[in-house]
């Protein structure tokens, strides 16, 4: 495919979509699987990378949330053993 058949391909792809313009310009998930799709993926393929890449992200920050969570809770009863032992 030439540049332009590309170019052309990739406008296609991109006004089929609300706001295709702005997000091919500022997303780069959008950039990335306009690109895979100009260049012959399957749109199935494509969508199942997207939602594993959400679910991979969605695990992280629970774990993120969890870690932080553990800190908080450690933290306090840290705190809470040093106030008991300054008052004795």
């Amino acid at each position: 495919m030439d540049p332009k058949e590309r170019q052309q391909k990739t406008k296609e792809i991109v006004s089929k979509f609300k706001g295709g313009d702005t997000l091919y310009q500022t997303n780069q998930m959008f950039n990335t699987c306009v690109q895979s799709l100009v260049r012959g993926a399957d749109i199935y393929d494509v969508l199942g990378n997207v939602i594993m890449l959400c679910d991979d992200t969605q695990k992280a920050l629970e774990q993120q949330i969890i870690q932080n969570n553990n800190i908080v809770s450690v933290s306090l009863n840290d705190l809470k053993s040093i106030l008991e032992n300054t008052k004795k």
